[in-house]
């Protein structure tokens, strides 16, 4: 997850490399100023319940970090 469309540009990059990764997924924060990123991650959360998670971000301590600590 990262601000803006960085993490959809890493995941597209890698999957240029290695071809298509059936488990990677990002998620754009920021993108649109309606969509809340605690609800994102929420949402997130509950379609990939039972799974195992990790989770990349773009800043250590920004709020997108900060927002996904409250759930580990």
């Amino acid at each position: 997850m990262s601000h803006g469309k960085m993490a959809e540009g890493v995941v597209q990059s890698a999957k240029m490399i290695v071809g298509d990764v059936k488990y990677l997924d990002y998620i754009n924060a920021y993108v649109n100023k309606d969509i809340d990123v605690d609800n994102q991650i929420k949402h997130y959360l509950a379609e990939n319940a039972g799974q195992t998670i990790i989770v990349c971000t773009d800043i250590f301590g920004d709020s997108v970090n900060n927002n996904w600590l409250k759930y580990m």
